[in-house]
């Protein structure tokens, strides 16, 4: 939700036609918030080189998804939120046997929530400055404390 109100050129866009932008605005969405934190816990399973760096098959290595879906060589600008980004091969809940067993139905309810929200409330617009939202760091999947918004 922050990425929409924290522009309301990107909320407008978006309100101007909720249903046929919700898909990429979702997938957009996932990809530049993925948790960031330590990352997810994987063992090597083959002797590999990555970066120049040796890691013996069994060594514990941190993935960070957050990173990968930040990658340069994968995503041309990839700080910048661009909801027609294509392709969009986002790693935010994992891949192959470790993709998240829940991200079917997560992207689902973030098809239906945002274009009811915003049929709903289309001025919605956050009541405070981002400043003052306060990013939860102790959890695995991050988040915010509170998000006040006006209508």
């Amino acid at each position: 939700m922050l990425w929409l109100l924290s522009d309301l050129r990107r909320r407008d866009r978006f309100v101007a036609d909720p249903d046929g932008r919700v898909q990429t605005t979702v997938e957009e969405i996932l990809r530049t918030s993925a948790p960031a934190g330590l990352g997810l816990l994987r063992y090597a399973h083959e002797d590999v080189e990555l970066g120049g760096v040796a890691i013996a098959r069994s060594d514990a290595v941190l993935i960070s998804n957050d990173a990968a879906n930040r990658d340069g060589t994968k995503f041309a600008d990839p700080d910048a939120f661009d909801p027609e980004r294509k392709p969009n091969l986002h790693l935010s809940f994992g891949h192959g046997m470790h993709v998240c067993i829940g991200a079917n139905l997560a992207r689902t309810e973030l098809r239906i929530v945002f274009p009811a929200l915003f049929r709903r409330f289309p001025h919605l617009r956050l009541a405070v400055g981002l400043d003052d939202i306060k990013i939860l760091t102790n959890q695995l999947t991050g988040g915010v404390d509170k998000v006040p918004v006006q209508w």
